[in-house]
């Protein structure tokens, strides 16, 4: 699948098959994601399985390897997911996963496909450089919590991602770390070497 833009600024995802699927919310079953069959053309829907039925998760796609770790292992799984791509982030392992393109100043446009997807989670993985927002582009849930987010931004990079995550939550999406989705990112617990933790070690 690759994204594009339509004339109104909207984004949509055109399959390999030339089958455009535009977020509408007006048919839900149809805007579920879509896994490709091996054969050319054909789709199946994703098996209905517990952790499905728990609600999608929204990757917020940044660069490197976490987004593309987190997506197939959500496809791996036969999840519910979504692949987030914002400007500026060129995401060359997409093909085979659903993805829509967004605009950062774009808030309402970010909600409604999230939900479209029947995305309920979002997790905010990979590297990203702050965005030059453009005022001109600005919908009318951007400008809702411009005051907050304008002002998270002069704080830096930290208090922005925690403005946009409480502006999630407002939304009713839960934000979750990547590390609670793909559980490989932590290291398991006890001595990782050879070397072991002498008396006076621990007693330190």
């Amino acid at each position: 699948a690759c994204p594009a833009r339509t004339g109104d600024g909207s984004a949509r995802t055109i399959r390999r098959d030339g089958v455009d699927r535009r977020g509408s919310g007006n048919h839900p079953v149809a805007q579920r994601p879509l896994h490709q069959h091996p054969v050319r053309g054909l789709t199946t829907l994703p098996a209905l399985t517990e952790q499905n039925d728990a609600g999608g998760l929204a990757i917020m796609a940044g660069a490197g390897d976490l987004p593309r770790l987190l997506a197939e292992k959500c496809r791996t799984e036969g999840r519910n997911y979504l692949v987030v791509q914002f400007p500026g982030v060129p995401l060359d392992w997409t093909e085979g996963h659903p993805v829509e393109a967004v605009q950062f100043e774009k808030f309402g446009h970010i909600f409604k496909t999230l939900r479209a997807h029947g995305c309920t989670r979002v997790a905010f993985a990979g590297a990203m450089a702050r965005p030059k927002l453009n005022p001109t582009r600005f919908d009318r849930k951007f400008l809702s919590v411009a005051p907050t987010l304008l002002s998270a931004l002069k704080g830096g990079d930290d208090a922005t991602l925690r403005a946009i995550g409480k502006i999630m939550e407002d939304e009713g999406f839960e934000v979750v770390a990547p590390h609670s989705e793909l559980d490989s990112l932590i290291v398991e617990a006890g001595v990782l070497t050879k070397a072991r933790p002498s008396v006076e070690d621990k007693s330190d």
